[in-house]
């Protein structure tokens, strides 16, 4: 199959409450988000909040002098997904077709969301192929779906959730490090 790439999406550098592209933080809660702390985070994408989320991006850690906390889990979620369809294809169908509504609202007078309810895996028109995946349970706000479908999908996320779908990587910080991590939740 071929593809018009004329037509086709394009991700691009865009302004975002980020900026545009680089940023400074630590722990010192400033972002009233997660990130801005030393807490452990689950397994997550980042920005599920926006209608289009980050793609590729480079964390670059500069130093963690006398710091504490930035332990970093890393999933490959499309391993994950392609596992979750093998082993039980019905909970895949229903992570890709009931959307789910997401949100960025702890710092005063922000309220970030996408302009609709996005699945957890998005697949490509054109191919049918997994083109993104969408998961963070600390920004989501609802189910865009029926009440008969709420305990399907809630069924299908605990799934997700399992750690055999996980292909984990651990990364610790050292005194004065210097680590760059490359992660995408999107394949182009």
């Amino acid at each position: 199959m071929t593809r018009d790439w004329g037509t086709a999406p394009r991700k691009r550098q865009e302004t975002t409450k980020y900026d545009r592209g680089f940023w400074d933080f630590t722990s010192d809660l400033s972002s009233k988000d997660t990130a801005y702390t030393s807490l452990g985070l689950e397994a997550h994408t980042d920005t599920t909040y926006f209608s289009d989320p980050a793609g590729l991006q480079l964390f670059h850690l500069l130093s963690h002098t006398d710091g504490s906390g930035g332990e970093s889990l890393l999933v490959d979620g499309f391993r994950a997904a392609e596992i979750l369809k093998r082993e039980d294809p019905a909970a895949y169908r229903t992570l890709s077709e009931v959307g789910v509504w997401s949100h960025a609202s702890g710092n005063e007078g922000v309220s970030i969301r996408p302009y609709k309810a996005f699945p957890v895996l998005q697949h490509e028109p054109w191919t049918g192929g997994l083109v993104q995946v969408r998961w963070n349970n600390a920004d989501r706000a609802g189910l865009d779906v029926g009440f008969s479908r709420i305990q399907e999908w809630y069924d299908a996320a605990a799934y997700v959730l399992h750690p055999l779908l996980f292909s984990i990587v651990y990364l610790a910080p050292a005194e004065n490090a210097d680590m760059v991590v490359a992660a995408s939740s999107t394949r182009y």
